[in-house]
């Protein structure tokens, strides 16, 4: 599973930069900026909306 987990963002690290450039060169850099604050803000909301910090558990006694 390491390997399948390193694997994969490697890949999306490679893509990524072609289709920024690309979106750069035909719709401009401000559709760009404007693309990646979108997905900033909807990756926020995922993780806002499915993300949950569990409460810390007490602290286990002492062994006497």
């Amino acid at each position: 599973y390491v390997g399948l987990a390193s694997t994969i963002p490697a890949i999306f690290s490679m893509i990524a930069p072609v289709i920024g450039g690309m979106i750069a060169q035909y719709a401009g850099y401000e559709t760009l900026f404007v693309v990646a604050l979108v997905l900033a803000l909807a990756a926020l909301m995922v993780t806002i909306r499915y993300i949950h910090n569990p409460p810390p558990e007490a602290a286990p006694e002492e062994i006497v």
